[in-house]
């Protein structure tokens, strides 16, 4: 049963992986034909990659929730996660459509307000920080992410028995945290105010930091 359900996975990778080159081949035929001139088919290109997947993604949202939780990957949350990481997975294929948005202040954080996320405009992202599951990510006032930062919202694991899990949950950085260079943040991780993450640390899922204190809720199969 566990080998059935991992080459269930695997097949659901493959053929959901051409999505993000589908995406941009219509994204480009449409600019093509509507709009008028270089400038225009550009504009029409730039608006249907950065606008489509987030309203794509806050409509299902609203149709279904959140994917949140520890679950097993034939579960019907794992698919609704893998749907909508699907829809972002443009943006970590060419991590230049995001530094572009850094560029002007403000217009990062309303962008990933846009696919649900609760980010404050008052907040400073350095330069090759990744985020995935932009909608579980909620990033208070003042927080400042160091180079290279890693904000996932989501791992898989694997049990002892080797059956294959999902845990996606919120990720939660408060006012005026700091999170040092090349950090990852795990699912369920929670910096509060004024607190910081050590550079090159890595945070277990549902790891706590708070008044200079680390805990972590301890996962089955997770080291």
């Amino acid at each position: 049963m566990v080998e059935e359900n991992q080459h269930k996975l695997a097949t659901h990778i493959v053929a959901l992986n051409y999505f993000s080159l589908i995406f941009i081949i219509i994204g480009g035929t449409f600019a093509y034909y509507l709009g008028d001139g270089a400038l225009m088919q550009t504009a029409y290109f730039l608006l249907w990659i950065y606008l489509v997947p987030p309203v794509l993604t806050r409509i299902i949202i609203i149709a279904f929730g959140k994917p949140t939780g520890i679950v097993n990957i034939t579960s019907n949350t794992h698919t609704l996660w893998w749907v909508l990481f699907q829809l972002q997975l443009i943006f970590n294929r060419f991590h230049f459509l995001e530094e572009a948005l850094r560029v002007v202040p403000g217009i990062y954080a309303l962008w990933l307000n846009l696919w649900g996320a609760k980010v404050n405009m008052f907040s400073f992202w350095g330069p090759g920080v990744t985020v995935m599951d932009r909608y579980h990510l909620v990033i208070g006032k003042g927080v400042i992410l160091g180079t290279g930062c890693l904000l996932s919202a989501h791992v898989l694991i694997k049990k002892p028995d080797g059956e294959l899990f999902l845990i996606i949950d919120k990720l939660t950085i408060d006012a005026d945290a700091l999170i040092g260079v090349r950090s990852t943040l795990s699912p369920g991780c929670h910096i509060h105010s004024s607190q910081s993450v050590a550079a090159q640390n890595v945070l277990k899922p549902y790891t706590e930091i708070k008044e200079g204190k680390k805990s972590y809720l301890k996962i089955i199969g997770y080291k």
